[in-house]
């Protein structure tokens, strides 16, 4: 199981304990590449966790909610 933390704005962050960093525009078509980009790369299942920062976050915890949350 992989762990995913999505920070929501506009500018990249440094930091040693980030594996991989990315960007995608937040609109349907950004989340859904993003989401076919983290299949791709990990083969197990994972668990996102979202920023939820003014109302960015909103788009994209919908759109992973409606297509992968299990349970």
């Amino acid at each position: 199981m992989i762990s995913i933390g999505i920070d929501v704005h506009k500018k990249k962050r440094d930091s040693k304990r980030i594996v991989e960093q990315t960007s995608f525009c937040n609109n349907s078509y950004g989340i859904n590449e993003f989401i076919q980009h983290i299949k791709g790369c990990y083969k197990e299942d994972a668990i996102v966790v979202c920023e939820s920062t003014g109302n960015y976050w909103i788009r994209l915890n919908g759109t992973l909610e409606d297509k992968y949350t299990t349970g």
